[in-house]
């Protein structure tokens, strides 16, 4: 439900009386009249330039250091004789498989008894 939703004028079922109407909070009225300003001044400023290129390079940067990172975390595990996140990952992905092909043969098993579960 919406603020204006909320303050909408609703009418009684009973006997047709309009129920009054709720004011607005203060905090409301100044949120509404300072948002679409401070969106077109954000908007404006961020489609500069001299704003966007720093932004970018900035995360050109830090998603290099992630991906250094994860390397680095990767050949501790490895050199700790611990599974990595790639491994656990490829050993979900086989015992899903193994079990989908266990189930797929118990249906075989059931269908051939001529119990179908």
């Amino acid at each position: 439900m919406t603020h204006d939703d909320a303050t909408r004028t609703a009418t009684s079922a009973n006997d047709g009386a309009a129920a009054p109407r709720s004011a607005a909070p203060a905090w409301r009225i100044w949120f509404d009249a300072w948002e679409p300003r401070a969106a077109e001044a954000w908007d404006g400023t961020l489609r500069r330039p001299w704003v966007v290129e720093p932004v970018a390079a900035a995360l050109t940067v830090l998603g290099r250091a992630n991906t250094i990172r994860h390397e680095i975390a990767r050949r501790v595990w490895r050199a700790c004789g611990l599974a990595t996140q790639h491994d656990q990952d490829r050993l979900l992905f086989l015992l899903q498989r193994m079990e989908s092909r266990i189930l797929d043969l118990e249906d075989r098993l059931a269908e051939r008894d001529g119990a179908v579960p």
